[in-house]
């Protein structure tokens, strides 16, 4: 699936990346738009380019926020799907249908729960801190919103007991917690690229790279240990385990709320140059 919407994105979308200063009086054609030179004429793909979201890493407004939603949402989605299939077929007898049922439905009623209540919350928290401060709208004020991502170790937590006591609680235990994880889990996801954004408009598009790079890469790796650590130590601690690992990464994250502006301000801080045209 995700070769073909490459594929896709790579032949059938047109370029929109364009220098804010560029004057264009030709009329461009779909197949000029789907050019980096049709639309990029004073630019040159070269391959450093292919390096600027690790570049990026050097900055802690985005590398700290970026440690913790890897936490988030490789404990608040990719933890369920890749545990899933064995522990409701071994504790709750579940079919291969109920299976999927049990992995999506949960997971969706909190993504769309978190995704209609955070992007427009955050927005008011930073409207609410400008009207305070003689219209200066800082991205710390996003930050404030991050409270709700701690639902990720809480719903990790529930579901981690529920599956332990399978015996006595019923499978809308798991599921409970499942959803309350990627309510928080899409809290945690609005507030990391609106903030890390906010900081370094001009190069999200590399700070989104970085940030699905980071994502990707830990989360690749749960398959591999939370089903055997589950087996030593039972899922019960191993979850709870998991939730510790996420609330230790929010912490520095909740820090940046008073440090982010003094780390801003530091020379070796000080935002990158490309792009500074877009």
């Amino acid at each position: 699936m995700q070769l073909a919407t490459f594929v896709l994105t790579a032949v059938a979308l047109p370029e929109t990346l364009y220098p804010r200063g560029a004057i264009h009086n030709k009329p461009k054609s779909f197949l000029d738009l789907l050019l980096f030179k049709a639309t990029l004429p004073t630019r040159k793909i070269k391959l450093g380019n292919f390096w600027r979201p690790l570049y990026m890493a050097k900055y802690l407004t985005i590398t700290l926020p970026a440690l913790y939603y890897m936490t988030c949402f490789g404990y608040g989605s990719v933890l369920f799907a890749s545990t899933g299939s064995q522990i409701f077929a071994q504790n709750y007898h579940f079919t291969l249908s109920q299976t999927g049922l049990i992995l999506s439905i949960p997971l969706l009623v909190g993504c769309f729960i978190g995704e209609a209540s955070t992007g427009w919350f955050t927005d008011w928290l930073v409207s609410r801190y400008a009207k305070r401060h003689g219209g200066e709208r800082r991205p710390e004020a996003r930050l404030d919103g991050l409270w709700l991502s701690l639902l990720v170790p809480i719903g990790v937590i529930i579901q981690g007991a529920c599956i332990y006591h399978h015996k006595t609680v019923p499978w809308i235990g798991p599921a409970i917690g499942m959803g309350l994880a990627n309510l928080g889990l899409q809290a945690a996801t609005t507030v990391t690229y609106a903030y890390t954004t906010d900081y370094f408009k001009p190069q999200s598009a590399e700070i989104s790279c970085f940030l699905n790079l980071v994502r990707n890469g830990f989360s690749a790796l749960i398959s591999f240990y939370a089903i055997p650590l589950s087996g030593k130590i039972n899922t019960e601690y191993a979850w709870l385990t998991f939730a510790l690992i996420n609330v230790v990464f929010f912490v520095p994250v909740l820090a940046l709320k008073w440090l982010g502006p003094k780390i801003s301000g530091m020379s070796w801080q000080a935002p990158p140059t490309f792009h500074n045209d877009l």
